[in-house]
């Protein structure tokens, strides 16, 4: 009987020689486990606090999450994400929770260039996508079925509401630290939107219901050229061109736009006579123009 080959060798002195396989096969192992033992044994609530307090640097808001944990191999699970205005903190967005995947390197090396999320906030989904470079920063988000009623709240003053679904498209890229040096294309799409309870200088506006809200709208150089608003209803339709030059906070930005509004002949007393209370148009010239800013607008 011919006696089974041996897979291992000895050499001339009597001892093992181990195949040079096995030997890189034992040392991937080794690297792996050590690297996994590594991983797990990070400070990431620290890595990730210190991540989002260097990518928020210079910017006014403040990002902040009740828990983390590591999600192998290369991300982040964080749960209760507040998004909050530096100068108005009661001005928050909420995410139920946030994944976030980044390069392994960026993890053991502490330094993040880029990472792609998703997570869910007011019954609806977000996904999108982060890069950074020496003076630059690209961001590009989507956003989906999201509940307008509870995020209003946040900043409407009682009893003002707004109801509805939106989804947004958002793709901006700049510094990353000033708004005045961002480009780049959003696209918003709502449904089903009512307004109720909202005040205007002291003034209560009708409660008003829009089937279909839609804004195309590029960025160039922090100014946010409107191509197409329009909010049509069964008794209001609303249209705006224009542009608004943002500015640090948001309600200073400055408002240039062509407003046009239209009343249905069937639309409620109450919505005809609060038209009526419109600035006369000028003759020759359909529409108002809106200025002012964002906090103190005034129509001409």
């Amino acid at each position: 009987m011919t006696p089974l080959r041996a897979r291992l060798s000895f050499d001339r002195f009597g001892s093992v020689a181990v195949p040079w396989r096995a030997v890189f096969g034992y040392a991937a192992f080794t690297l792996a486990v050590f690297v996994v033992c590594l991983l797990y044994g990070l400070p990431h609530e620290l890595i990730a606090r210190r991540a989002i307090a260097e990518a928020t640097r210079g910017i006014p808001i403040r990002i902040s999450f009740e828990t983390v944990s590591f999600s192998f191999p290369n991300g982040y699970f964080l749960e209760g994400v507040r998004i909050a205005d530096e100068a108005d903190p009661a001005r928050s967005v909420h995410l139920d929770e946030l994944a976030v995947s980044t390069p392994l390197l960026g993890i053991l090396l502490g330094r993040v260039d880029s990472a792609d999320f998703e997570g869910t906030l007011y019954g609806g989904a977000l996904d999108g996508t982060a890069r950074s470079s020496p003076g630059a920063v690209s961001t590009r988000l989507t956003i989906e079925d999201v509940s307008l009623a509870p995020l209003s709240r946040r900043f409407l003053p009682p009893p003002g509401s707004v109801a509805g679904t939106a989804s947004l498209e958002l793709d901006l890229s700049g510094d990353g630290r000033r708004t005045q040096t961002s480009d780049g294309a959003i696209e918003l799409r709502a449904s089903n939107v009512r307004l109720e309870g909202i005040v205007a200088q002291g003034f209560t506006v009708p409660d008003l219901r829009f089937p279909e809200v839609r804004l195309d709208a590029t960025l160039d150089a922090g100014r946010l050229q409107v191509g197409t608003f329009e909010a049509a209803g069964d008794e209001l339709r609303v249209r705006a061109t224009g542009d608004i030059l943002l500015r640090d906070p948001a309600t200073r930005s400055v408002l240039n736009l062509q407003l046009e509004i239209d009343v249905d002949e069937g639309a409620r007393p109450g919505l005809r006579v609060a038209t009526s209370l419109l600035p006369p148009q000028k003759a020759g010239k359909k529409g108002w123009t809106l200025r002012g800013s964002v906090s103190s607008p005034t129509l001409r």
